[in-house]
């Protein structure tokens, strides 16, 4: 019985990897198949992302980590294993612009739906102890912008400057003061689930960095602009669902540390990467850095003041205005 119920939890994965891969097959001659196969794609970087997830938090508990460790520590590198999979593939195909389109996009989707969703549904938000990390975060935003300044694509040896800015956030997250640690949980580790979320991961990747290329081209848009909009958003999938999640069940510390925590990863260890394996190009992406850097202020407004309810309208008109107006002028 446990191995037929095993087949059947792994039947649903696979019929997403099929789908996912369906449309790159054919969607030169039937585009009817990219939305389909692009829904399927997206849904197959939560997937895989969860699964991903719901391991690390076996790893987790096994080492005894707290809550707040677990959000830097673990759930936060879980959390960007989609983004990882993708602009390593986009950059190694020489589509260094969707790369980091992506990035840009995973990162302001996410913030922002934090931002303005927390307050309208009357979450409790403490950003107090989150400072130090809210203000690495805006530093780490404004090295990108600089290097956008002088940088049309990132050479190479810029990519240890991004690793080491990761190791150093790694080394003062993992000696940050914290709750005590928890019970640790002998659950076993499961290698089937995370072989087919790593397949998840790989081909969904693959055909939403096809996908954006070509719809790109269609809409007469930049590379950058179709990463943005297109793998960007369903690169933020994961975390905004690890965060809302956490958040609704009163772990509002935990979802704080995936938020800051994916959000400076991806700016710091998976630009670094994506330096190593290809091409990171930063042309038409400073008004995304300027919108980062932006939303990453309200942040750190936000740990000096309670947050109330109608602060999400407020802030929802902000990111808007200011999202249309950087487009436009920066």
């Amino acid at each position: 019985m446990k191995d037929a119920h095993a087949s059947s939890g792994l039947l649903w994965p696979i019929s997403v990897l099929v789908f996912s891969f369906l449309g790159y097959i054919g969607f030169e001659r039937f585009p009817i198949l990219i939305p389909i196969s692009t829904i399927a794609a997206a849904y197959g970087l939560y997937l895989g992302s969860d699964m991903i997830v719901d391991q690390s938090g076996k790893i987790s508990s096994r080492f005894g980590l707290s809550g707040r460790k677990e959000g830097f520590l673990v759930l936060s590198i879980a959390a960007i294993a989609d983004e990882l999979f993708l602009t390593i593939i986009a950059a190694s195909l020489g589509y260094g612009d969707i790369s980091f389109g992506a990035v840009q996009g995973s990162n302001d989707f996410t913030l922002a739906s934090v931002i303005i969703i927390v307050p309208l549904l009357a979450i409790s938000m403490d950003l107090k102890p989150f400072r130090k990390d809210i203000a690495f975060l805006f530093l780490s935003g404004l090295i990108v912008l600089i290097l956008s300044y002088i940088y049309a694509s990132i050479p190479v040896y810029i990519a240890p400057i991004f690793i080491a800015v990761f190791l150093i956030y790694m080394i003062m997250a993992a000696s940050s003061e914290s709750q005590p640690s928890r019970e640790i949980d002998h659950e076993k580790l499961a290698p089937v689930s995370i072989v087919i979320s790593l397949l998840l991961l790989l081909v969904s990747s693959f055909s939403l960095v096809m996908y954006a290329d070509y719809i790109s081209h269609e809409l007469k848009i930049t590379g950058f602009l179709g990463g943005f909009l297109l793998t960007g958003f369903t690169g933020s999938i994961p975390e905004i669902m690890i965060i809302f999640i956490t958040a609704r069940r009163s772990k509002i510390l935990l979802s704080m540390a995936v938020l800051i925590g994916s959000t400076i990863y991806k700016l710091t260890l998976v630009l670094g990467v994506i330096t190593l394996f290809g091409d990171l190009t930063f042309a038409y992406s400073i008004w995304s850095s300027y919108l980062l850097i932006l939303m990453t202020a309200i942040l750190l407004l936000l740990s000096y003041k309670a947050v109330k309810r109608y602060y999400g309208i407020f802030f929802a008109a902000v990111i808007i205005v200011s999202s249309l107006i950087l487009y436009v002028y920066a």
